[in-house]
């Protein structure tokens, strides 16, 4: 073959390879522009769909009623209305908030605003609910947002990357429609504070849930007053700043583990001698060490929020066991049994008191009687100073009548021994008139 066919083929097969390229490119093109049409396409009707589903008549729709048969089974169809036509604020989305968030969702609330400043990290995934490794650095609102609207994009979710201060209260708790809950899922004891005081100026209901770090056993779960709220040190701080503060003692639920922390706080980095704490400070004002966490442990505190509020907004509220209860039967014996003894505790102060009185009357008056319900009338009702004097006065004359009664009876005995009578003794018809004058007296 010569050079000139051999340079024809060659030109040849570039040009057919060229435009197979070429047609392989142009294929492509077309079914991703096709794709991200659709995709547009679905979101629009998605987001006109969203739109006309936020009230009671979200039920309205089969695939929606059928996700929610359970709850409509559980709550009845009036109930589950209520929830889905409710408005529910979620602040802080960490282990706690991102699983209560993530069941009200599931449970079809009609409105959800998801608030928190942080972003995803590593060390989190081992207690966030939806979050994965391509959602690191990413918000954690945003992150619940995305995966929210997988699972239900008929629910309308804000999300508000954005920390709680008191300047930005506005922008969490106001707006045009008036939030018919508020789940507190802070772990800052500043921020907390802040946003409770302002839930309750506002007339909100709210529900602190305490801190979960440190602990394990889902058993010590409780729902308390912020009142009774001592076993937790979160809420012990938030309960003392509260008050002092605020001047709030009671009215707010907190959602508490009444189990002792296993261990205690840690830095949040490790640095050389010369490194300070404050170098790992990602917000100012914000913490700088972390606590242990067991991925468990906020999970069932976010479920347990999620459930309390779900059946406050159905209006079939959950009625919290005290901390500490005990049979009617127990309670009846205890109280009968300190009844008892406080009866007998008063008795024998009083009889501790009359001896005590007696002995003293003693010393001063030999020949009176220890014991008499006359000194136990006394003790109980003392006189007034006048009769008392009287009384004194009495005693003085009754004892200076027994001397002499006693000195007779001396002297008539010694008559009676056949003895001289001696000058001044009493003759015999005297003596028996002082020995029956004695008798008649005592």
């Amino acid at each position: 073959m010569s050079s000139t066919s051999r340079d024809l083929a060659c030109f040849s097969a570039g040009v057919v390879v060229s435009f197979g390229c070429l047609y392989w490119l142009a294929v492509r093109a077309t079914r991703a522009t096709s794709t991200a049409l659709a995709e547009h396409e679905q979101a629009a009707a998605g987001s006109s769909r969203r739109s006309q589903l936020t009230s009671a008549s979200l039920l309205d729709d089969d695939v929606v009623a059928e996700q929610l048969t359970r709850n409509v089974q559980f709550f009845g169809l009036e109930g589950q209305k209520k929830i889905t036509d409710s408005f529910v604020v979620v602040v802080g989305l960490g282990g706690v908030g991102s699983h209560c968030a993530h069941m009200l969702l599931r449970a079809g609330v009609g409105r959800l605003r998801l608030v928190d400043f942080d972003q995803v990290s590593l060390s989190s995934l081992n207690r966030h609910c939806l979050a994965t490794r391509e959602d690191v650095g990413t918000p954690k609102s945003a992150c619940l947002e995305k995966h929210f609207a997988r699972i239900s994009p008929e629910t309308a979710v804000e999300a508000v990357n954005a920390m709680y201060r008191r300047e930005a209260e506005e922008e969490v708790l106001g707006g045009p429609r008036r939030p018919d809950y508020v789940i507190d899922a802070i772990d800052n004891i500043d921020t907390k504070v802040d946003l409770l005081a302002a839930c309750k100026a506002r007339g909100l209901p709210v529900l602190a849930v305490a801190g979960a770090g440190a602990k394990a056993d889902p058993t010590r779960l409780s729902f308390v007053d912020i009142a009774e709220s001592t076993s937790d040190p979160l809420a012990r701080s938030v309960r003392s700043r509260l008050k002092k503060l605020h001047d709030i003692t009671t009215g707010i639920p907190v959602l508490m583990s009444t189990e002792k922390p296993r261990c205690g706080l840690v830095d949040a980095g490790e640095g050389g001698p010369g490194t300070e704490l404050l170098d790992y400070q990602v917000v100012p004002n914000f913490r700088i060490r972390t606590i242990p966490v067991l991925g468990t442990t906020p999970a069932a505190f976010g479920m347990a929020a999620a459930g309390f509020v779900l059946c406050a907004l159905a209006d079939q509220p959950i009625d919290p066991r005290p901390l500490f209860r005990l049979p009617e039967r127990y309670v009846s014996a205890i109280v009968t049994m300190i009844s008892i003894d406080v009866v007998c505790s008063i008795f024998a102060c009083l009889g501790a008191r009359v001896r005590v009185r007696t002995r003293a009357h003693s010393r001063s008056s030999p020949h009176a009687t220890p014991y008499s319900l006359r000194s136990f009338t006394h003790t109980l009702y003392p006189t007034s100073p006048a009769r008392s004097r009287r009384s004194t006065a009495g005693s003085r004359a009754g004892s200076a009548e027994i001397q002499a009664s006693t000195w007779q009876r001396s002297r008539c005995s010694s008559a009676r021994s056949g003895g001289a009578r001696a000058p001044g003794a009493p003759s015999r018809r005297r003596c028996g008139a002082s020995r029956r004058a004695s008798a008649t007296f005592t």
